[in-house]
């Protein structure tokens, strides 16, 4: 099976690295892998729309970190 790369903040990986460890998953990229299938497998209907407000707070985050 191929896999790809995606680049997280550092904080958001150390955060992962303690849930794996607490979680018994061998590495990060297994409990991420895992968390993203699950989300996957819900599909978008299970995805509640996002409120204005959430959606500003995301373009700001974006527009902090040069995205936007």
């Amino acid at each position: 099976m191929a896999t790809h790369s995606v680049e997280i903040p550092e904080e958001t990986f150390l955060k992962l690295e303690r849930l794996a460890a607490e979680l018994g998953f061998p590495s990060v990229d297994a409990c991420v892998a895992f968390v993203l299938g699950a989300v996957v497998s819900e599909g978008a209907d299970a995805v509640r729309p996002l409120t204005e407000d959430e959606e500003a707070e995301i373009r700001d985050r974006l527009a902090d970190l040069g995205y936007l």
